[in-house]
């Protein structure tokens, strides 16, 4: 997985593409799912500005509610990971 995601910490293009992914497919499934409180609903681009409050661990409104709360605590997790990997490859790039 590592090797795919970053290609071992030296590409940082590829951690790019992957982090952009995993912004772009958490929007598309908070606007699918729709399951927020209050049954609040958002559109396609409030998703992505959702997603991208998950994606730097701050708390957005309004909160999940049932598997949107899966789909939350998933981003939370591969997110930061997948930035983390990002920022590997890019230290390693200027390190050379």
């Amino acid at each position: 997985l590592y090797r795919w995601l970053s290609g071992y910490g030296e590409k940082w293009f590829r951690a790019f593409v992957w982090l952009f992914v995993i912004w772009f497919v958490f929007a598309l499934l908070y606007w699918l799912v729709q399951g927020f409180e209050q049954n609040a609903q958002i559109g396609f681009v409030d998703s992505l500005g959702y997603s991208l409050q998950v994606m730097t661990l701050q708390r957005p409104e309004p909160r999940p509610t049932g598997f949107t709360r899966v789909i939350y605590g998933l981003e939370t997790i591969l997110a930061p990971l997948q930035a983390a990997l990002l920022a590997l490859a890019i230290r390693r790039k200027f390190m050379r």
